[in-house]
This record gives C-alpha cells, structure tokens and sequence, in this order.
C-alpha cells in the first residue's frame, strides 16, 4: 500500500512537470530561485496528500483519490488541505503573545 501510494506520488510529481497546465504552487517562484524550463512544485501539498491516502487506506480502506489530476476533488481531501494551509499562515498577534507577556491575557 505505502509502495503503490509513493509510485503514485512520483507519477504525479512527474505530470506536474511536464504540464505546464497545471498551475503547482499557490505563489510564483522567487526571482532568485527561477531556473529555466524548471517549475515551482508545492511538493508539501502533494506530500499531505499521499499521507491522507495511505491513512484512509490504512486506517479506513477507502481510498480518498486525493492525489488523482483527472478525477474532481474529493470532499474530505479539500478540507484536510485547507486545515493545514490554515495551520502554516503567520499570525503577527499569537507571536507577539508569544513574547510580550500581558499580551497572553487578551483574546485574539
């Protein structure tokens, strides 16, 4: 299961690649890092979405198809993404509560 999961990621990962209509990163590629012919891949979406696969299969036997290009998102897939893309925005108040105590007691 892990081993037909990871061949579906580096599938994937190689699609991704070669076509370029597929939009792979939310951000465009820092000046510095664009390399011609190369693309910016957001390989920590595509890394979280074997995981959620290899845990439905796992822990479900349900195979989310999450990682699928041809097939219409699925449901539960969508919304573990978003929850860790929530996760990973910076919040200026919690590290400023972080560090300046009489902050701590506020509701943010």
């Amino acid at each position: 299961m892990f081993f037909d999961k990871a061949y579906e990621l580096k599938d994937t990962l190689i699609t991704l690649i070669n076509d370029t209509s597929i939009e792979t990163s939310p951000t465009p590629a820092v000046k510095g890092d664009v390399i011609p012919g190369a693309r910016k891949i957001d390989v920590m979406r595509y890394l979280a979405q074997a995981t959620l696969d290899v845990i439905g299969l796992a822990g479900f036997n349900y195979d989310f198809r999450s990682m699928s290009l041809t097939e219409g998102p699925n449901e539960l897939a969508e919304a573990y993404r978003s929850m860790f893309q929530a996760t990973q925005s910076i919040d200026t108040f919690a590290i400023a509560q972080a560090f300046i105590k009489p902050l701590r007691y506020l509701v943010s």
